[in-house]
């Protein structure tokens, strides 16, 4: 969009138009302390709400498979599907006694290893045992050592307990049953969070560094009349390469009497801003804002207490014909719309309202 400065005769002839108007009954003290009523205007971007509605499948923000490091019979499950768990619950147990047996020979040959390995320091000490034994005695010592962490290791991973706060999702074996290493056993998802997943059309990527999400909810299909509030979380940079959408999560909370679990369907809805791009070239604002001084423009700024300040700044003509600042005013500032040509330096003024 080319911007065209607005004509300096034009300005001048609409300003003296609506300086003509002004009663000269009033000098520029009483102007000054006399609150002058005036209509005001906020400048703002010209941000256009806009809404979109996508299909969402609810994923459990974290998932994860557990299993035990260490082979062994499975005598028991402690929970059951859909249970809710604490970080350090038990969720499974191997057969205890062949670890814990396991332990008490590591012990026993750990604490042999030692005496005989303080024993030889003493008599090396005192000249009546050769290096070499010593070196023997040392070496059965520290694997004897080893052994132990190991059995001690061996026990503790005999037991499968939660690593955080989860909702246990599915279970893969049964009791009594001999398990190897590395066997899946249950399936924990993260408690309290959820994510919507959905798969969000190029239309809308394409314009996402312009777009700012104002508001977004879910839907469930299961609820459709209760509205939960979600934030944005990630998204996906490549496509697929099947739909050609890009996935996009959304995060919110689980909602107080409803169980809300993975593979439930609903809708998100957002609402979102999308910066036009004459956003960026400047405000249009009333025409009656636009004060004439020589060969200059400006307007009244309103002030927090109420009381006006010149500002000079640049103009030029929006497509649609209205004076439009190019610079000199900021986004969120409030001016004088009508009234400005009764105003001086620091008067005081009355918003006005109909």
């Amino acid at each position: 969009m080319t911007k065209q400065p607005l004509p300096r005769s034009l300005i001048l002839c609409l300003c003296s138009t609506l300086i003509a108007c002004q009663s000269e009954s009033n000098t520029p003290a009483e102007t000054a302390s006399i609150p002058r009523p005036v209509k005001t205007f906020t400048v703002t971007e010209h941000n256009d709400e806009k809404s979109f509605s996508l299909p969402a499948v609810i994923e459990a923000v974290d998932q994860s498979e557990l299993s035990f490091q260490v082979d062994g019979m499975l005598t028991k499950l402690e929970l059951t599907k859909g249970a809710a768990v604490k970080k350090g619950d038990v969720l499974a147990k191997l057969d205890q006694r062949e670890f814990r047996n396991a332990l008490v020979r590591a012990k026993a040959d750990f604490e042999l290893a030692k005496a005989n390995f303080e024993r030889a320091q003493t008599l090396g000490g005192q000249n009546a045992i050769a290096e070499a034994t010593i070196d023997e005695r040392k070496a059965a010592f520290d694997n004897s050592r080893a052994r132990l962490n190991s059995a001690q290791k061996n026990l503790e991973d005999s037991v499968l307990r939660a690593p955080y706060d989860a909702v246990v999702a599915d279970f893969h074996v049964e009791s009594f049953k001999t398990i190897r290493s590395n066997t899946p056993i249950v399936t924990l998802q993260t408690a309290g969070m959820n994510y919507a997943v959905v798969q969000v059309p190029a239309s809308l990527v394409i314009f996402s560094e312009q777009i700012t999400i104002t508001a977004s909810n879910i839907h469930l299909d299961a609820a459709p009349s209760i509205e939960i509030p979600a934030l944005i979380g990630d998204y996906a940079s490549l496509a697929d390469p099947v739909t050609q959408t890009y996935e996009a999560r959304f995060s919110f909370p689980n909602q107080e009497g409803l169980n809300i679990l993975p593979g439930m369907t609903g809708t998100l809805k957002a609402r979102y801003t999308m910066k036009t791009p004459q956003t960026s070239s400047g405000f249009e604002i009333p025409l009656a804002a636009v004060v004439a001084d020589s060969d200059k423009t400006f307007i009244w700024v309103i002030e927090q207490d109420n009381t006006v300040t010149r500002r000079y700044v640049e103009i030029a003509l929006s497509s649609e014909g209205n004076p439009k600042v190019t610079s000199g005013l900021a986004d969120g500032e409030t001016i004088v719309a009508a009234g400005a040509t009764y105003l001086i330096e620091g008067a005081s003024i009355r918003r006005y309202e109909r």
